[in-house]
C-alpha cells in the first residue's frame, strides 16, 4: 500500500507539471483517468490528500473551484518564468559554440521545465538549423574535461584545429599536444575560450574551445596563477580575445557610436567631448589586427588618435590591405 501510495504522489507530481499551468487545469476526472491508464487507483479524496502532502513538501499545486462546485488543479510556481525559458533558449538557439544536434537536446531539457503547452509556444519561434553552427560534435566532453581538470587542479593535455584550404578540421603544428593550466573558461563575441598557463608560451593564454580536441588530464599539478593575476580583470580587457599587447589608444569618435565604444570596452573610459558631435576617449585595447579590422568597420568614423606606434602600425595595415 505505501509503494502505491508514493507512486501515486510521484504520477500526479508529474502529471500536473506536464499537462498544467496558470491557463490550463486537470480536474479530478483528468487524474483518476491518468491513474487507471497507470494501473493504480485514485478518487476525489485520494487526490486531494495527495495535493495536500505535496504542499506540504515545498511544491506548489493550486485547486480552484470549477463547475458544480469540482475542484480544477494546477502546478503553480516554477524555477523559471516564460520569458526567462524563452531568453535561454533563444541564448542556446543563437549559439555558434552550440551544435545543432546539441543545440536542440538542450532546448528539449530546457523545454521540461515547463508545461507541455507553454514548450509548445516556446519552440515554434525557434529556428536552429538556419543559424551558423559549429561542427565540433565534442564540445561538451571539451568543457567537461576542462571543467574536471579545473576543479582537481591538473594540467591537461590537447590538440588544438585549425581549418586548412579544403575547409576540414586539421590538428595544427602536425598534431602537436599542448600543455595547459587550465584557469578559466570564458565567453566572448560568441565564443568559448580557455584561459589558462601554456607551458609553450611561457604565459597565460587563450584556447577556443570548439577548436581543441578533447583534452587528456594530467596527474601533474597546475602551474599556480602569476602573483596578481585577475581572471575578471584579464576578461574586461583582453580585447577579441587574442594575444596581443595591451595598450593605452586614443579614439576620436562621433557622438553617435558611443554606444559602439561602451559595446566593445564597457563604461569604465573618460570621455573629452573636442566638439558638439565629436569626443575622444583612451581605452584599453589589445593592438593586433582584429582590433584594427574592427575600428576599420566604421569606415574613418573612428580615428586612432595615439599613441604614434599604433598609429603607424593601422596605416601600415590599411595600406596592405589597399595592395
Amino acid at each position: 500500500m505505501a509503494d502505491n501510495n508514493r507512486n501515486r504522489l510521484l504520477l500526479l507530481l508529474k502529471y500536473l507539471q506536464k499537462n498544467t499551468d496558470d491557463e490550463h487545469v486537470a480536474s479530478v476526472a483528468d487524474i483518476t483517468a491518468m491513474l487507471e491508464q497507470k494501473g493504480i487507483n485514485g478518487n476525489r479524496n485520494t487526490i486531494r490528500d495527495d495535493v495536500k502532502a505535496l504542499n506540504d513538501a515545498g511544491y506548489e499545486i493550486l485547486a480552484n473551484v470549477g463547475p458544480s462546485n469540482s475542484k480544477l488543479y494546477h502546478y503553480g510556481a516554477r524555477p523559471f518564468d516564460e520569458p526567462e525559458l524563452k531568453l535561454l533558449i533563444d541564448a542556446v538557439s543563437s549559439s555558434q559554440f552550440i551544435g545543432v544536434k546539441q543545440s536542440q537536446d538542450l532546448i528539449d531539457k530546457i523545454c521540461e521545465l515547463t508545461s507541455k503547452y507553454e514548450a509548445e509556444k516556446l519552440v515554434a519561434r525557434v529556428y536552429t538549423s538556419e543559424r551558423i553552427k559549429t561542427e565540433n560534435s565534442k564540445l561538451l566532453y571539451v568543457v567537461d574535461m576542462i571543467n574536471e581538470a579545473i576543479e582537481s587542479g591538473k594540467k591537461i593535455r590537447f590538440q588544438y584545429m585549425e581549418y586548412n584550404a579544403d575547409k576540414e578540421l586539421v590538428c595544427t603544428n602536425n598534431g602537436e599536444w599542448y600543455e595547459n593550466s587550465p584557469y578559466a573558461m570564458l565567453w566572448n563575441d560568441d565564443r568559448y575560450y580557455l584561459l589558462g598557463y601554456s607551458k609553450k608560451h611561457n604565459k597565460v593564454v587563450t584556447f577556443r574551445i570548439d577548436r581543441m580536441c578533447v583534452p587528456q588530464i594530467m596527474d601533474e599539478a597546475c602551474t599556480p596563477m602569476p602573483e596578481g593575476f585577475s581572471v575578471p580583470e584579464y576578461a574586461n580587457k583582453s580585447f577579441k580575445m587574442f594575444d596581443g599587447e595591451l595598450q593605452q589608444v586614443v579614439l576620436d569618435c562621433p557622438n553617435h557610436l558611443m554606444k559602439k565604444i561602451v559595446d566593445k570596452f564597457g563604461e569604465d573610459f573618460d570621455v573629452e567631448h573636442i566638439s558638439k558631435d565629436r569626443f575622444q576617449t583612451t581605452v584599453l585595447a589589445n593592438v593586433i589586427k582584429t582590433f584594427f579590422g574592427w575600428v576599420f568597420t566604421y569606415a574613418g568614423e573612428i580615428q586612432i588618435v595615439g599613441p604614434e606606434g599604433v598609429c603607424k602600425e593601422y596605416r601600415k595595415q590599411l595600406r596592405k590591405a589597399l595592395k
